[in-house]
Order: structure tokens, then C-alpha cells, then sequence
């Protein structure tokens, strides 16, 4: 029987819509297989379960529930219809908070593109209004999901949304939206929430916004203004005062001028200092009266520390605002904190027991029980979380009144809810009390109703009928995004587990003499005992001197960590950095130019492609990234930041490429202007800035193309993807020159590449399929070819990315580094020149595609 003539006689057509239904349907048409059948009965069962998870109550609709319904139970409210379906869709991926406007009595959902979407309770009917503003001006793309409020006595809606950044005219510092008529009016009153980099940095920095994204708002009804706490997206403040300081700790160091990080070999000589807080503002507060922002006076150390979508509530008998959780972007935190609206100050709470770590959650103050209800959210590894919890203000405790039971790990984790849990685990949730009512609304976001609308429920709470249960144990580790993340090949270990166990290194010498047993000339993939993430739509680089390879990158649809990993040749094992992974808000994943400003660790959040853009500084012996971050391998950490190149790409597909040379670490990349220059930079470590050494360099440079240092003759070649024509710089003349190949070329040159200097030849490695060795030899400007023989480097090189090949003259070893489909791969060769048999290239011998050859 036809699957949809099933659901029709079973009185399932509204199943139809379901995504799995649609695929087995297509399965049947497909195929025509008659086991289908049995499949959909499956599908029928499963579906319709499903379907009353979250059943509306008795009443259609959405219409309130008699005075004598149950307590202590969700009932859901949204049964009604809905203007705009497609408008709704997709806010699971950062779920923007819903709030309660008293005198429409709705609850309001604010989107980036001057809309609101509205929510009455009374009907169940959700309605999306398009707004105007004055002249013509709209919000950014940066959403900010919980940085809006509603203030009473304006009867507005405040979103902290933006439209400019510094240097440009007329920016907007947030928008007061009418929810009567949508009308958006714009914050005019000049602020910056964040320090300015050139005030604290030589060559300056990322400043990123004026304002925090992704922070929260509340209202504080006791002094009639709104509280912006959290968020990111900046360059930070620095403390006006000095404090305590500990190693690991960033400050302004006034002998220098500069923001750095304190490391152990400060321990005892710097004990207090400016403290610098990367990517975080601290607490802002906006007075309905005057209309305008102002930071509070309380020192940034003694605030809450740098997050990004903390839980925030109003107590309105104790005239307090209470603070949960958040996300760091390293992991999620438990920590609770009271700020007291008489004084604008914070001071942390120190409750016996706190709940699961996590952001993005609701609180709800509940003003007949004097305590806040708090439910959903997601934690480490963005796992979104169904418990729900009370914090009872007098006794400063939290109590579990429901939890999923967790069975499994990864994809096959089983969750079973005990007690008053979510009718299902919500990602993002945002709630209110409606006095009328009696009850607590919550909106809650999964990908389950990614494409319906946002499912509301509600509840009548009586704390004198709660059950208290015992919460789920979970390990604190968890709450890390390395290690709960379950997509398998973006885990990462935490700082103090890469050389425990198993995975501590071995003694050098011997590891100097298992590579001198390798075999000549053919490559033989590495095993170390851990791995790290695999980094798409990049490079390696290397350090000769501490036989040191680094990866980093990711971004656009590959890996959204931001950690820089180090493998050593000599021991075979990677380790990442000092400090836990950094990563971009969930959201923000598949993104391919990256967020503005700075992480709360004091590094960029990828903010590009890393195609070369980042590179190995002989004279500072450390990794400086294209975004300004400079590592140093001895700490294992970022330690410190240079300026921006004087001359910037235009975008991923013009990005600088970086070449290391004895004399120094370099910098090229090409004007996109009617009067095109290249532009050749040198790191300046020392004074925190690049130093312009040429400006008449080649034209047209992109991502694609490269640069590589020829030690015999103390000169760049750059090479581009689209092979023929050479251009080299001399460093002793600093002058550009063209160079010709003699004899036959290869129509495309894919690096990475590397020189080596006893055959006088650079090497790259690339083909479709079987890969080939290419030597371009430089007396002889003449090009060559070598079979690939040993180990294959995952699925090759044939794009220019993600495979790098780097020389180690001390060890007489090729070190090739190449992402594969789960970490980042090494194969090492043997280098045996006298053996290794070259043949004059020829388009007939190589394994290019023919358009290509």
C-alpha cells in the first residue's frame, strides 16, 4: 500500500509534514519496496509520541485554565495560529529571549530585522509585525539573543542591537522599540563600553564593538534603569585600579605600554598591577529618565567574570538582581551572584550546592514564594539541559525539583525525566511571571521545533507542593565544550592532560633515533598517542630550531576552536595550549569571517580563513597569527599582541600571506585598488608593530598563492596557484624581479612549499588522486618531478590548503602536516637526496586533470 494512502485512512495526515515521514516516503517512491509499510507503522507510532510530548491543554486554543487545574505542571499555550511561519524558523540557533509587555499584554519577541514577533496569551496566536525607523537605518547582523528588556515607565523595549563601528558617522548605541506600532528609535547618546587598543597597545589591536553582543539585560525596577551585564565581541577594559595579580592574569603593564600576560617568571616580581579583562565590559546601566548608558563604579575584578548569555533576574522585594551561570567560551559556569541595586555592586554567592553549569537558561523570580525559578539552557559542549531548578533567596539554596536521568554517552546518550522537568531539553529558554495568571511562562527552544513556532508553556507554581530530588551527578569536566562536545573529531583535551599518562613524552635521544631509522625517501605516517582537531581551510608552519610544528584555523565550515596545537617531531606527541579551547558562540559555527573583537582568554576567535596568514617569528621565537595573537611556545600560551599589518587583505580570498625567513618573519599581501601595490612587512615583536620594508611587490596576490624563503640566496620566490611566471625579492637589494622557468611548467603550483637547500630546490606536493613530489630547482630555474611513495597525507593536496610541507635541515626529514577527517595528520620522510630519482617534468607524467596540465 502507498505510504500516504496509510496515513490517511489511519487519520495521520498532519504527520506528512514530519521530516522523517517525508524520507521514507521518498524511500517508498524510490524503491518500492514493500517493507516500507512496516516502516511507516513504525514511523506512525513514533512520530504520534512525539507529537504529544507537549500536549495544549484541555481548553482550545491556548484559553486559560480553570482556577482548579493542576499545579506544578506545564501546560502548553501555543495552539493557535501563526502569521508567518518561515519568520519563526531557525531562532533554536540562539534562541532571542521572550519578553512580558504589561500593557499589551503579550509576550514579544524581538528579531534583528525591525520586526517583532508577538505572543498573546489569552488566544495562543503568535503574530509578526514589521517595524520603521528613523531614516531608514536597521540592526546589525550580530544578534544579541538575551540583550533586550522592557522599561515599564517608556513603555519601550530595549535592545542593545548596533549599527556602526568606530571611525564611521552617526552610530546607534541600541534602539527603543514601541511594541504598539513597531516603531525603532534610535540610542543617539555616544558611548564605549569597551576600551580603545591604541590606548593600551603600541600598534593596536582588535578593537571589535562599541557595545557587547551576545550579553544579557535586566531590569532594575528600584532605580529605573536597565543592567547590561556579559556578552562579547570587544577588546576589553582595563581595571583603573591596581589589584592583586597572579600568573596567567593580562595586564597593562605601565613600564612597557602594552597589555601582556603574566607568566611564571613573574611569580614574585609583579604581585599587583592594572588588570586587563580581554573581550569583557563589565556592567552598564541605561536610566529611563536620561536615556543614556554609564558603567557602574565597582572595579572590574570584583565583578562577575567575562560570559556571554548569563541568567539574570529582578527580586523585586530585596531589590536585586540575580546572576547565573554563563558561557565563557570556554565552558559553562555554576557560579551564582547578587548585585545590589542600592549600591550597583556584585558580590558572589556561596550556595551548598549549585546546579549544573550552564547559559542561556531562564530565571523567573516568583514573587509569592520570595524565590527563582530557573529551567533549560544548554551546558558544556552546548548540550541542551530539561531540568529545572528553585533558588530560595532567604536561605541562599538551590533545590532540584526535576532532571533527566542520563544513560549512554555521545550520540546514543538515553535521557529519562524524573520529577517537574522541561516537557522536553531546551537549548535557549526565557521566561517571565504574569501576576494576573499566577504563573510562570517560559519560551523554549529545540531543534525538534526548529521549523514551527516557538513552543510556549506555562505553569501554576506552588511551592508548598514541590518535591525536592536529587540532581544528577556529572562531571565538572563537562562543563567544558573540549570535552562534552559529541561530534567525536572536535574534542580536545584540557591543558593538564596532554602530558599525563600515556601521552607524556619520551626521552629525546631516542626519539632522535627512531628517525634516523626511517626509510629513505618514503613517507610514513606518525601515531602519537593523542591528536588534536583537524583544522580545514589553512596551513601549517614550523620551527626548525625546537623541531616544532603549529597548527591553527578553522572557521567557515571546518573547526570553530581557536587553540593553537603544537606537535613535536622528536617525541611524537601534540599538546595544545595553556588555557582551555576558545570557542565561537554555537551559533556562530560555519561562519567564514568570525566575530569582531576578542575571546575572554585575551585571544581572536578565529576571524578568518588561516590560509599562510599566520607564521613562526625566528627573532621572538614565537607564532604570530594574522589576527594579531602572539604565541610563545615556551609558556604554551598567547602571551601578548601586535598591531595590525599597515596594509590589510580584503577578506578571506586576499588575505596576507606570512613566509619565515632566518632574518625575521614576513608578511605579504596585495592592494585590490585602481593602483595596485604588494606590500612586504616585517615583524616587530619588540615594539608590538609591523615594519613596512617594500611596497612595489607583485599584484593580484590571493590566498591561493605563496611565498617561500630561499636560504642560499637570501630571497623570496612567490609563487601563485596558476603556474608559469616566478617573482622573487631580494632581500640585500629589495627589489621585485620576474623569473621565467626554463622548459615546461606546471599549469598550477599548489602549495604549501618548502625549500631545501642540498638540492638548491623547492619542494611542493599535490595531484589529483596519486599525489606527485614537484622540485622546482633554483640555479637551473627548472622544474622536476619525484613519485610520491609510503603513507598517503589523508586525500592529498589538489586545493592549496590544508597541506604543508616544511624542511628540517638539522634532522635531514621532510615533516609534511595535512588535515584529514579527524585531526591533523603528520607524515614524515626521510630525506636521502643521492637515492631520490628526478625526472624533467613533463604535462604527459603528471597527474593533474587535463584542463589543468
Amino acid at each position: 500500500m502507498n505510504p500516504v494512502i496509510l496515513f490517511k485512512k489511519n487519520r495521520h495526515k498532519n504527520l506528512i509534514q514530519q521530516p522523517i515521514v517525508k524520507e521514507v516516503i521518498k524511500m517508498y517512491l524510490f524503491t518500492k519496496l514493500k517493507i516500507v509499510v512496516v516502516l511507516m507503522f513504525t514511523v506512525v507510532f513514533t512520530v504520534s509520541g512525539i507529537s504529544q510530548e507537549l500536549k495544549p491543554d484541555n481548553n482550545s486554543k491556548g484559553e486559560k485554565a480553570s482556577e482548579d487545574s493542576l499545579v506544578n505542571q506545564w501546560r502548553k499555550l501555543n495552539s493557535g495560529k501563526v502569521t508567518k511561519m518561515d519568520s519563526l524558523s531557525k531562532k533554536d540557533k540562539y534562541g532571542p529571549k521572550m519578553l512580558w509587555v504589561q500593557h499589551i499584554k503579550s509576550g514579544v519577541i524581538v528579531t534583528v530585522a525591525l520586526r517583532v514577533d508577538k505572543f498573546s496569551i489569552d488566544t495562543g496566536d503568535w503574530n509578526v509585525i514589521h517595524g520603521t525607523s528613523t531614516d531608514n537605518s536597521h540592526p546589525d547582523k550580530w544578534v544579541s539573543p538575551a540583550s533586550v528588556c522592557y522599561l515599564p515607565n517608556l513603555k519601550k523595549i530595549l535592545t542593545m542591537q548596533q549599527q556602526k563601528q568606530y571611525g564611521q558617522k552617526f552610530p546607534i548605541y541600541g534602539w527603543l522599540i514601541d511594541p504598539t506600532t513597531n516603531s525603532w528609535e534610535q540610542i543617539r547618546t555616544p558611548v564605549s563600553m569597551s576600551d580603545k587598543s591604541a590606548d593600551f597597545e603600541p600598534g593596536g589591536g582588535k578593537d571589535g564593538r562599541l557595545m557587547p553582543i551576545w550579553g544579557s539585560l535586566c531590569y532594575d525596577a528600584y532605580n529605573k534603569e536597565a543592567v547590561s551585564f556579559g556578552g562579547g565581541g570587544v577588546w576589553g577594559r582595563v581595571d583603573k585600579v591596581k589589584s592583586k595579580v597572579v600568573p596567567g592574569d593580562w595586564i597593562y603593564d605601565e613600564a612597557i605600554k602594552r597589555c601582556r600576560r603574566l607568566t611564571e617568571e613573574d611569580k614574585g616580581k609583579v604581585n599587583q598591577a592594572r588588570r586587563w579583562f580581554p573581550g569583557h565590559c563589565g556592567t552598564w546601566t541605561f536610566s529611563e529618565e536620561e536615556k543614556m548608558w554609564k558603567s557602574i563604579e565597582q572595579a572590574m575584578h570584583a565583578q562577575p567574570s567575562g560570559r556571554i548569555l548569563p541568567g539574570m533576574v529582578y527580586d523585586s522585594k530585596g531589590k536585586k538582581i540575580f546572576l547565573f551561570g554563563g558561557d565563557d567560551l570556554a565552558k559553562c559556569n555554576n557560579d551564582t551572584w547578587v548585585y545590589d541595586c542600592k549600591t550597583r555592586s556584585w558580590s558572589e554567592l556561596k550556595p551548598a550546592i549549585n546546579p549544573r553549569a550552564r547559559a542561556g537558561q531562564a530565571m523567573v523570580y516568583i514573587p509569592e514564594a520570595n524565590a527563582i525559578l530557573m529551567a533549560g539552557g544548554y551546558s558544556g559542549g552546548w548540550q541542551a539541559l530539561g531540568d529545572v531548578w528553585l533558588y530560595k533567596i532567604d536561605k541562599n539554596e538551590w533545590i532540584c525539583l526535576g532532571d533527566y536521568r542520563v544513560k549512554g554517552k555521545g550520540r546514543s546518550t538515553k535521557y529519562t525525566p524524573e520529577g517537574l522537568v522541561l516537557p522536553f531539553r531546551a537549548n535557549y529558554c526565557s521566561g517571565f511571571w504574569v501576576q494576573e495568571m499566577k504563573e510562570v511562562v517560559l519560551a523554549c527552544y529545540s531543534k525538534r521545533y526548529r521549523k514551527k513556532p516557538v513552543p510556549v508553556i506555562s505553569m501554576k507554581f506552588d511551592i508548598n507542593k514541590i518535591v525536592e530530588i536529587k540532581p544528577t551527578q556529572f562531571d565538572p569536566m563537562l562543563a567544558y565544550h573540549c570535552k562534552a562536545y559529541v561530534k567525536q573529531n572536535w574534542k580536545s583535551l584540557l591543558p593538564d592532560e596532554w602530558e599525563s599518562g600515556d601521552r607524556k613524552p619520551g626521552e629525546r635521544s631516542k626519539g632522535r633515533a627512531e628517525l634516523t631509522k626511517l626509510p629513505a625517501n618514503r613517507w610514513v605516517k606518525r601515531k602519537p598517542p593523542a591528536i588534536v582537531p583537524p583544522r580545514g581551510w589553512g596551513s601549517f608552519i614550523y620551527d626548525i630550531k625546537s623541531h616544532k610544528g603549529f597548527a591553527w584555523g578553522g572557521g567557515h565550515g571546518a573547526y570553530p576552536g581557536s587553540e593553537i596545537s603544537e606537535y613535536d617531531v622528536i617525541t611524537d606527541r601534540w599538546r595544545s595550549m595553556a588555557q582551555p579551547t576558545n570557542y565561537l558562540p554555537k551559533w556562530l559555527f560555519g561562519m567564514a569571517g568570525g566575530p569582531p573583537g576578542l575571546s575572554f582568554g585575551g585571544w581572536s576567535l578565529l576571524p578568518n580563513h588561516a590560509r599562510k596568514s599566520y607564521g613562526f617569528d625566528p627573532i621572538s621565537n614565537t607564532v604570530i597569527t594574522y589576527a594579531g595573537d602572539i604565541y610563545d611556545p615556551k609558556h604554551h600560551s598567547i602571551n601578548t599582541h601586535i598591531g595590525d599589518l599597515p596594509m590589510h587583505g580584503r577578506g578571506q580570498s586576499y588575505q596576507e600571506s606570512y613566509v619565515t625567513a632566518s632574518h625575521g618573519l614576513y608578511a605579504f599581501v596585495s592592494e585590490h585598488s585602481k593602483t595596485p601595490r604588494g606590500w612586504l612587512c616585517r615583524a616587530n615583536v619588540a615594539a608590538g608593530k609591523w615594519d613596512v620594508v617594500d611596497k612595489t611587490g607583485p599584484t593580484g596576490h590571493t590566498e591561493y598563492d605563496f611565498l617561500v624563503f630561499d636560504s642560499k640566496r637570501d630571497r623570496l620566490i612567490h609563487f601563485r596557484r596558476k603556474g608559469g611566471v616566478l617573482n622573487t625579492f631580494d632581500f640585500k637589494s629589495k627589489v621585485w624581479a620576474k623569473e621565467s622557468p626554463v622548459g615546461n611548467s606546471p599549469s598550477l603550483t599548489l602549495g604549501d612549499a618548502a625549500y631545501i637547500p642540498e638540492m638548491d630546490a623547492v619542494l611542493l606536493i599535490f595531484g589529483k588522486g596519486d599525489e606527485t613530489m614537484y622540485f622546482y630547482k633554483c640555479k637551473e630555474r627548472k622544474w622536476y618531478t619525484a613519485p610520491y611513495k609510503g603513507d598517503k597525507a589523508a586525500r592529498g593536496n589538489y586545493t592549496s590548503k590544508n597541506n604543508s610541507p616544511i624542511y628540517d635541515p638539522e634532522l635531514k626529514i621532510i615533516v609534511r602536516i595535512y588535515n584529514d577527517s579527524r585531526s591533523v595528520g603528520v607524515n614524515l620522510m626521510r630525506l636521502v637526496p643521492a637515492s631520490l630519482t628526478l625526472t624533467p617534468f613533463s604535462p604527459e607524467n603528471t597527474n593533474l586533470p587535463k584542463k589543468d596540465k
